[in-house]
């Protein structure tokens, strides 16, 4: 019987780090046998602060990293309507993605007119004047 594989971070971590700020999912990393598991490597993470740092700057390169690619996936896209369909699907989910992973940078912006200079106007209305709707019978 084999006896389980000892990763040790200083071996992968710097090489999960790079790819990482190539735009590549954490989960696309560890899925080979020959890498650490995506669980292993986030209580690596958990346990060190240099090493969260490491992480936290590396998925944000990844993800501006990922963001630039946007624009190379609509200009090689080839005019037939399949490639078009196929890159603005590309491009939709990468967007979606990049929104869920950090909405202060990527998400939709909501605007809020705050120049509105006029009274704000309510109706009170007293609950037992209101019909009450009834089911057809």
């Amino acid at each position: 019987m084999s006896s389980p594989v000892k990763y040790k971070p200083q071996d992968y971590f710097p090489a999960i780090i790079e790819q990482l700020m190539e735009g590549t999912s954490l989960t696309e990393i560890c899925s080979p046998k020959s890498m650490p598991g995506k669980s292993l490597f986030l209580k690596w993470i958990k346990n060190d602060k240099s090493m969260r740092d490491q992480y936290t700057c590396a998925r944000e390169i990844g993800q501006a990293t990922n963001f630039d690619g946007l624009r190379t996936i609509a200009k090689d896209c080839d005019d037939d309507k399949i490639s078009v369909n196929k890159a603005r699907l590309m491009i939709d989910t990468e967007k979606w993605i990049l929104s869920k992973q950090n909405p202060k940078k990527y998400g939709d912006k909501l605007a809020v007119d705050q120049h509105n200079t006029g009274p704000a106007v309510f109706n009170i209305v007293d609950a037992s004047t209101l019909k009450k709707k009834t089911k057809p019978k």
